[in-house]
Parts: structure tokens; sequence; C-alpha cells
């Protein structure tokens, strides 16, 4: 045998620190929970049934990460009938510093109101599925906005 065929049949402690690495590779990955985006001030225009309410929030936004988002938009009126703004969509990294370089630190959100709309308080909900690396693939980081505006009689 050569003495490189030695070294490999003698080399558990080679492949147990590669075991160890990929290990803690993924640990430090489950650890990332850090929101890519937070929502920190919003103002909201009320409409009445057949108009388009709008949603103006500032935000952060984290793109120094390479984040996709799955999402989707939907109000509920004041009968608490759930209606949907935006079915689940998903954007990539790329698409993120897009839409921020379109409208930096701002999300715009125009919420038309069904003509069966209930007149009142109202809630836009926004569940955001985040998947910056590997492990959140498996377990996204959720982030949940809530806006509230006034569907007008």
């Amino acid at each position: 045998m050569t003495r490189f065929q030695n070294w490999l049949i003698n080399s558990g402690a080679v492949a147990w620190a590669i075991l160890f690495m990929s290990a803690l590779g993924l640990l430090v990955m489950g650890l990332d929970r850090v929101p890519p985006f937070e929502s920190l001030s919003y103002v909201a225009e009320p409409a009445r049934p057949g108009q388009t309410a709008a949603i103006s929030a500032i935000v952060r936004r984290d793109l120094r990460r390479d984040c996709s988002v799955r999402f989707s938009r939907f109000f509920i009126d004041a009968a608490g009938t759930r209606w949907e703004v935006t079915p689940l969509t998903t954007a990539t990294p790329k698409g993120l510093r897009a839409f921020d370089a379109a409208s930096e630190d701002r999300l715009r959100v125009p919420v038309p109101i069904p003509m069966g709309a209930a007149p009142g308080p109202a809630t836009l909900i926004i569940p955001l599925a985040y998947r910056c690396n590997v492990v959140h693939e498996l377990f996204p980081i959720d982030v949940v906005l809530t806006y509230n505006f006034e569907v007008l009689p």
C-alpha cells in the first residue's frame, strides 16, 4: 500500500471533522431567524366598495441577504369576510431588489374593495415566508404584516 492509501484508511478524523463542520454549518443556517423585512409605520386611505383603498408603509428591507419570499395578500372586512387581494406569489432576491429600487424603503399596496364588502373597519393581512438559505426551504422565516383601514359606506 502506498502512503496515501494508508492515510486514507486511517483518516477517520478527517471524516469526523467534515461531518462536524457540515453539522455546524446547518446549525448556523438554522439559527438565522432574523426577518429580512420590517414594516415601521403606515398610513391607510379608506375607500368605498367598488373603489380602491391604499396602504403606504415605510419599511426596512435587508437586501444584503439573498432571500426570496412567498406571500399573499387578503383583507378581512367588518363582517369577518376574507377577500383575496393577491394570490400566492413568489419574489426572487433580484425581484426584491427591483421592488426596493422602484420604491425605496416603501411598500404601497392598492386594495380593491369588492362591491359586497361590509363597511367599517377592515384589516389587510400579508403573510410572508422568507427563504434566505437551504434550511429555510423547510423552515422559512415567517412574517405577518397587518394594516388596518376603513371600508366606507
